[in-house]
């Protein structure tokens, strides 16, 4: 009985019919790109993460990728940002053992994530679907780069081999390659980013996604 339905990409909405005239796709919920301003970069690669500790958002695909890179290169840096919800949460001893390897931080959730993204050159989402990622958003509106999964409500965000690198879920081959690039070529994290910042203000800033709901329901 509703009158209009948002779905906040077009995959979600296809599943329910792509040819009714009450379904509408807004991008998400959007971002405050004023609030979530360019941050710079830290000294030392800093590669992070921030999500409930669940499997479907990749955090295991995320510490094993930070294990075998900081086993190799001693200058990179990984930090999971985790919260632990009442189900499906990863095991807690699963999570400690890669908190004692050197250069792999596990830091409690914070409300307000705009201070963690001073810590992090290129922010990695590898989940397995999302509606619009805000944290993606949010990382975009402060100047990183991305690697996601190249999967509904995360797909959408980025624009491959401009302001991030889209990859294979749960594909370890994919996330270490696209990690590899931005180790090798510094450059691109700046590059990349400056990108993600124009991206975000362009298409994702919230007074743009406010004007298309209230479009909607006026």
């Amino acid at each position: 009985k509703a009158k209009k339905v948002i779905f906040q990409n077009i995959f979600d909405k296809k599943i329910f019919s792509n040819k009714n005239k009450k379904f509408i796709v807004i991008p998400g919920s959007g971002v405050d790109t004023k609030y979530f301003s360019k941050s710079n970069f830290p000294k030392k690669i800093t590669f992070m993460m921030i999500s409930r500790l669940v499997k479907f958002k990749g955090v295991e695909s995320f510490l094993h990728l930070a294990k075998k890179i900081t086993s190799k290169r001693k200058n990179i840096f990984f930090i999971l940002v985790g919260k632990r919800q009442k189900d499906f949460s990863l095991n807690q001893n699963q999570i400690n053992k890669f908190n004692k390897l050197k250069n792999i931080k596990i830091i409690p959730w914070v409300s307000n994530p705009k201070i963690l993204f001073k810590k992090c050159s290129v922010y990695i989402l590898p989940s397995k679907r999302e509606g619009m990622s805000r944290s993606i958003l949010e990382a975009m509106s402060s100047g990183k780069p991305i690697i996601t999964s190249n999967v509904p409500g995360c797909k959408q965000a980025i624009k491959n081999n401009y302001n991030g690198y889209l990859v294979k879920y749960n594909d370890d081959l994919s996330i270490n390659k696209a990690t590899e690039k931005f180790i090798k070529n510094k450059n691109l994290i700046k590059k990349f980013g400056n990108n993600s910042r124009k991206r975000a203000i362009k298409y994702f800033d919230i007074n743009i996604i406010n004007r298309k709901i209230i479009n909607i329901i006026n």
